[in-house]
């Protein structure tokens, strides 16, 4: 989600609060403060699971009946890693925006489902009269936090079950001259596709996205989302299983799919660190609403003189 959507998010349960109107939306939680840090991961973790998958918005410094209250984004930076520190393997990955309205400040927190179920780390567990259990599964139901039940975990899981199956298979990264003030940078992912029982998967290419990190570079948004399906380039009779035009890929079995992210801008003055870059890949299936979300480290690759590329980095051994 773009933070010009979270944006207009915010300010649509702002006016909500301001016409006391009941906000209907069981993806959103409103703070008038930050919380206790270990209250918080439960809350988050229940919050996120009980919605299946869906992105969560929790809005700090707004309170139901009060309206506007305004909180420190300061805060964040020392509240958001002990919060971390409760959840067992995982946390969601979070987007953070700062929200102006009448001269206060709202911090909005969008966490992402899209790696249910969040296990969370029993604070009193090691303490005396503590009981024996490590770990929980929340769950939100109404406006509480509990431990989730079997049924609960069936809602979570059997729709999982039936998501395809990817393999990373390989990805590059391209830095290349685009002008005097910027360069150009093009991501390829290369994946292999199998669908859960040979189910028709669409996936849009407005909806995939291709983030890559390098130390405290971080890549912006593409211009141009291209798929490209791999098809047998024999001569064959036999129909592609995966069909790509401008707009999606249309999936009706197992096959290789290239993700192209092209006309990412960057500033001509970077320069790059010799270090690995983290890229993270997300496409959504829409016909079942779900997100497959991967990464790779990608390794820096040395580049000749006499080649007009900037920087490269890549991994697997599919051409790339």
């Amino acid at each position: 989600m773009k933070t010009s959507e979270i944006e207009a998010w915010v300010f649509q349960i702002v006016d909500q609060v301001a016409n006391n109107q009941p906000n209907e939306d069981s993806r959103v939680e409103l703070k008038r403060t930050w919380i206790d840090t270990y209250k918080a991961a439960r809350e988050i973790a229940g919050h996120v699971n009980a919605n299946r998958g869906e992105n969560v918005l929790w809005i700090i410094g707004l309170d139901e009946k009060e309206g506007i209250i305004g909180a420190d984004k300061k805060e964040l930076a020392n509240w958001l890693p002990q919060v971390w520190h409760y959840f067992k393997e995982i946390h969601p990955e979070v987007t953070d925006l700062n929200v102006q309205i009448n001269g206060k400040t709202l911090v909005a927190l969008l966490f992402s489902g899209d790696r249910i179920p969040f296990v969370i780390k029993n604070k009193a567990f090691g303490h005396a009269d503590a009981g024996s259990v490590e770990l929980e599964v929340p769950w939100r139901e109404g406006c509480h936090t509990r431990s989730a039940r079997r049924s609960d975990l069936i809602r979570i899981l059997v729709p999982m079950s039936q998501l395809p199956k990817v393999e990373f298979l390989g990805a590059s990264i391209i830095v290349l001259p685009r002008n005097e003030q910027d360069f150009e940078a093009r991501i390829t992912a290369h994946l292999y596709l199998y669908p859960y029982q040979f189910q028709t998967l669409a996936i849009p290419a407005h909806r995939c996205e291709l983030n890559a990190r390098i130390d405290t570079i971080e890549f912006g948004e593409s211009e141009k989302i291209v798929l490209k399906a791999l098809n047998d380039s024999s001569g064959g009779k036999s129909e592609p299983l995966i069909n790509c035009t401008k707009t999606e890929a249309i999936v009706y079995g197992p096959g290789l799919l290239d993700v192209n992210a092209y006309s990412i801008k960057l500033p001509a003055s970077t320069v790059f660190p010799p270090f690995d870059a983290l890229l993270t890949v997300k496409i959504s299936l829409f016909d079942i609403g779900k997100a497959l979300v991967m990464s790779e480290n990608l390794k820096r690759i040395s580049i000749g003189p006499n080649q007009e590329i900037i920087a490269r980095w890549s991994f697997g051994k599919q051409g790339f």
